[in-house]
């Protein structure tokens, strides 16, 4: 019902990045593509450090739709040695161009990479799928900020995201036409829970930005007409 909502958004609504926007309908179409190809690598477990873009909306999607168990987005600012306190075995880290030390550790635990250079460019190239199929059972595990010495994974199954998405967008008193910037990292909680979800559970346009920067939310504020 969820992906159903997100399908039938107006199609005057946008995900806006950069020179780049995308109606709600084809935000969801590519997250059937992405879920499909990330079965391909045959792994239950995922885990991705990409900063923002409309990539990071359809990984959050896909892991609704594809055939995983597990999916985990990290803080991107953190370094090799923070990255191997939170990857598990056997699993695939889809991340930007990364040092050797953290392929090695990749390598000794079974770990693979998929490495975007362009997040938009991998997103446009996704073949199209006619494989509708929705699995409905990855687990969403943000990660503490490791300040007590360790990460811990706080986690979420789909019906607890969806629900909370139709909750906030009341308690946050959202209008149906606002325009939501979003600067904050989406692979953190907050971000997810309290901007992603309720923007896409009312359809709202939304601009999103690589990562926070002050000159390049302002001139943005004053451009696009931002409200929330």
């Amino acid at each position: 019902e969820f992906l159903e909502k997100i399908n039938s958004h107006d199609v005057q609504k946008k995900v806006y990045f950069g020179d780049y926007k995308y109606t709600y309908k084809e935000i969801l179409s590519k997250s059937f593509a992405l879920a499909r190809e990330l079965e391909k690598y045959q792994t239950k477990e995922i885990f991705f450090n990409l900063k923002n873009s409309p990539l990071s909306i359809c990984l959050y999607l896909a892991s609704f739709i594809a055939d995983i168990e597990l999916i985990v987005p990290i803080n991107p600012r953190l370094i090799a040695s923070e990255l191997e306190a939170i990857l598990e075995p056997n699993s695939l880290f889809i991340t930007y161009p990364h040092d050797s030390k953290l392929a090695e550790f990749c390598d000794v635990n079974n770990i693979e990479i998929l490495e975007i250079t362009n997040e938009i460019g991998f997103l446009n190239n996704l073949d199209d799928t006619d494989d509708y199929k929705i699995h409905q059972k990855a687990i969403v595990a943000h990660v503490s900020s490791g300040t007590a010495g360790y990460y811990n994974k706080h986690y979420h199954n789909p019906s607890q995201i969806c629900k909370y998405a139709n909750l906030t967008k009341e308690y946050l008193g959202l209008l149906d036409n606002e325009h939501l910037l979003i600067a904050l990292s989406l692979n953190h909680a907050f971000a997810f829970s309290y901007q992603l979800l309720p923007a896409l559970a009312m359809g709202l346009d939304i601009t999103i930005i690589t990562e926070f920067n002050s000159e390049q939310v302002t001139q943005i504020v004053n451009k696009s007409k931002i409200t929330a």
